[in-house]
C-alpha cells in the first residue's frame, strides 16, 4: 500500500481510535528502544562491531545502521549510564518504557554523573523535559551554562579558500547569519579587542567555516597569541595550532622507524586495513597503530610487508587472535597496575 494510500484509510477513524493508535505505536517505539539499549550492551561487552568492520559500536550505529550521530550518542550514554551504575539498571529500562525517562535526558546528566550523586540525577530528571532537565542542571552543577557554550559548529565549504582579511569576533547568531565565505570566526569570552590582522594567504584546497567558543584557559590562550603575532589572521594562528598537533599525533609510540611507519600510512591511505568477512574495509581514519601481521613474539620483524595499518578495536582483535582473549585481557589488567 502506497503512503497516500495508507494515511487516506485512516481518515474513517474517530479522535478516540486515532489517539489511542498514536498511543500504542509510542509505547511500542519506547519497548524496542529500551530493548535496543539492552541488546547494544551485550553488544558492545563483546566487542562484535570489530568483526562486522567498524572501530566503534558508535561507528557502527552512524556507518552501519544510518542512525544520525545525535541518536548514536544518546543510545551509548543511556548504555552506558545502565552499566556504570548497575543498580540504577532496572529503574532506568522501566522508565524508558513508560516515558518517564528519554535517552536525550539521560545523555544531558551522562557527563555529570559519579556513584555519590546518580540517584539524585536520576529522581530530579525522571518525567522532566529537556529545558527543565537544564534548568535543573544549571541551578545543580556550577559553571554548567560555560560548559554548554563551548559547543561548536563546523561547516566544511567547496571550492578554494580566500583571503579572510577581518579579524572580527562575532557571536554565534550572528556569525551563522552572515554569508561569510571561507574564514574561521572565533568568539572569545573577553572584553580586550582584537589586534590588527593582514589578510591571509589564500590557500588552495578546501575550506572550513567555524564557530567556537572559548572560555577559561583556551581564552587567554588565544588573546595571548593574538599578543605575540599581533600581524597574523585568526584563521593562520589556529592552523599552525592544528598542524603542530597533527604532525605530534600522526604517527604513533612504535619500535618501527619513523620512515618506514610514514611510508606504511602513505600505502594503506591513512585508514585501517581490516576487511570484515563480508568485505568491508573498517573505516577509521583515527587512533591509528602500526601492527606486526605476524607478530614479534612469533618471529615477525619491522620489513614494511610485515606492517600494516589498524584502528585500534582492531589492533587489539588481531592481539587477541593472536595470543588469545584471556592473555590480552590479563595484559592490559597488569599494565593498569
Amino acid at each position: 500500500m502506497q503512503v497516500a494510500e495508507k494515511i487516506q484509510s485512516l481518515e474513517h477513524l474517530s479522535q478516540v481510535e486515532l489517539v489511542a493508535a498514536l498511543d500504542k505505536y509510542l509505547g511500542t517505539e519506547r519497548r524496542l528502544l529500551g530493548c535496543f539499549i539492552l541488546y547494544l550492551i551485550e553488544f558492545d561487552r563483546r566487542k562484535i562491531f570489530r568483526e562486522l568492520g567498524f572501530s566503534s559500536s558508535y561507528q557502527w550505529m552512524t556507518s552501519g545502521l544510518g542512525l544520525s550521530e545525535s541518536s548514536a550518542v544518546r543510545r551509548t550514554n543511556a548504555a552506558r549510564i545502565m552499566v556504570r551504575f548497575p543498580h540504577l539498571a532496572e529503574r532506568i529500562f522501566s522508565e524508558i518504557l513508560n516515558g518517564q525517562l528519554s535517552v536525550m535526558v539521560l545523555s544531558m546528566i551522562f557527563a555529570h554523573m559519579n556513584n555519590e550523586n546518580c540517584v539524585e540525577l536520576i529522581e530530579n530528571i525522571s518525567g522532566k523535559n529537556r529545558l527543565e532537565v537544564e534548568k535543573f542542571l544549571a541551578n545543580r552543577i556550577e559553571g554548567y551554562h560555560a560548559m554548554q557554550s563551548t559547543r561548536a559548529w563546523m561547516r566544511i565549504l567547496p571550492g578554494p579558500s580566500k583571503p579572510s582579511g577581518s579579524s572580527e569576533i562575532l557571536e554565534p547568531s550572528r556569525a551563522s547569519s552572515q554569508h561569510v565565505q571561507n574564514e574561521v570566526v572565533f568568539e572569545a569570552k573577553s572584553n580586550q579587542m582584537p589586534a590588527p590582522v593582514a589578510p591571509a594567504t589564500q590557500v588552495p584546497g578546501p575550506a572550513i567555516r567555524l564557530a567556537v567558543t572559548l572560555v577559561g584557559e583556551g581564552a587567554r590562550d588565544l588573546l595571548r597569541l593574538r599578543e605575540l603575532y599581533p600581524y597574523r589572521d585568526p584563521s593562520q594562528i589556529i592552523n599552525d595550532a592544528l598542524c603542530m598537533m597533527r604532525k605530534a599525533r600522526d604517527l604513533p609510540a612504535s619500535r618501527v622507524p619513523k620512515a618506514i611507519q610514514r611510508k606504511i600510512f602513505a600505502r594503506d591511505g591513512n585508514q585501517c586495513t581490516f576487511v570484515s568477512d563480508d568485505g568491508r574495509r573498517c573505516s577509521e581514519r583515527g587512533r591509528l597503530q602500526i601492527d606486526h601481521i605476524l607478530p614479534v613474539a612469533k618471529g615477525g620483524d619491522d620489513r614494511p610487508e610485515n606492517l600494516r595499518l589498524l584502528c585500534a578495536a582492531h589492533n587489539q582483535l588481531m592481539a587477541e587472535r593472536h595470543f588469545g582473549k584471556d592473555f590480552m585481557r590479563d595484559k592490559i589488567i597488569s599494565a593498569k597496575h
